[in-house]
């Protein structure tokens, strides 16, 4: 019978007795515990899908990597300074004095709004914008006409970026943009970028695809309109979503207090106008 070999047990010494020891003493153990199931699963997996050794090796030797979701991809970093620093015993340095003169040189020049070269730099930009009324004004200064959606959407779009877009129009409102900003974005990307929306509409789900006929419904756009199947064909939608939309933005208006108030048929005005 073999004989396996294990760890020795530690002794309980009531005066060196530590409660720190023994916590990491027994994360570690099931960390170890942990890593031993998941490199066996992988192994049983991999045995029979791999065609050659390097393969299953590969398989492997991955199976502790954490996936990536495609949300991840042009995500915010989750840290945005380094822990190390604090418990290294780094002092931060002494800052510079900057001159007055340069203060006010590069709030002068910054106050004129940050000038955007390509898609990069606008999703970097977007980034930096935390409300949805910022982002919506991000639009409207920098995608404010086709050039200008075409040079930074032409050869490639990215869909998260894009679906920020949409989410910020949406979450802004109609207060927020001048009335058509979000069918004159759609519609530019959809003639400007044909390729581009093809790419993004891969990507789309039903929540996006709902998102898309929400903001054309708030526009009034019309199914039959010509640049509005357009903006459809390109995008995945369908002409029944479009007109489910429609509908619930019709009745959306209709039961908000602000349409009620307005109303000339309602209670409140044939009274004031008896």
């Amino acid at each position: 019978m073999p004989i396996i070999k294990e760890e020795r047990l530690n002794s309980y010494n009531a005066t060196n007795f530590k409660f720190d020891s023994v916590k990491d003493e027994v994360a570690g153990g099931m960390k170890e515990d942990w890593k031993r199931d998941k490199i066996d699963d992988a192994k049983k997996r991999a045995i029979t899908t791999t065609a050659t050794y390097d393969e299953f090796k590969s398989r492997v030797a991955g199976c502790m990597l954490k996936p990536i979701h495609k949300n991840e991809f042009n995500a915010p970093p989750k840290f945005a300074y380094n822990r190390q620093v604090e418990d290294r015993g780094y002092r931060k340095a002494a800052p510079d004095v900057v001159p007055a003169a340069v203060v006010q040189r590069v709030k002068s020049s910054s106050s004129s709004g940050p000038a955007i070269r390509n898609a990069r730099e606008l999703d970097r930009e977007l980034r930096k914008r935390g409300t949805a009324q910022e982002k919506v004004a991000l639009i409207v200064e920098h995608l404010g006409s086709p050039e200008d959606v075409q040079r930074f959407f032409g050869r490639e779009l990215d869909a998260e970026v894009f679906r920020q877009l949409l989410v910020a129009l949406d979450e802004a409102g109609r207060s927020a943009a001048p009335p058509g900003t979000a069918r004159r974005l759609l519609t530019d990307v959809a003639e400007r970028c044909p390729s581009s929306a093809s790419q993004v509409a891969a990507f789309f789900t039903a929540e996006e695809r709902g998102l898309v006929a929400r903001l054309l419904a708030r526009d009034e756009a019309d199914p039959e309109d010509p640049e509005v199947v357009r903006i459809c064909a390109s995008l995945g939608l369908t002409t029944a979503t479009l007109t489910a939309a429609a509908a619930e933005v019709q009745r959306q208006a209709e039961t908000s207090p602000v349409h009620a108030a307005a109303d000339p048929g309602s209670a409140e005005n044939l009274e004031i106008g008896r």
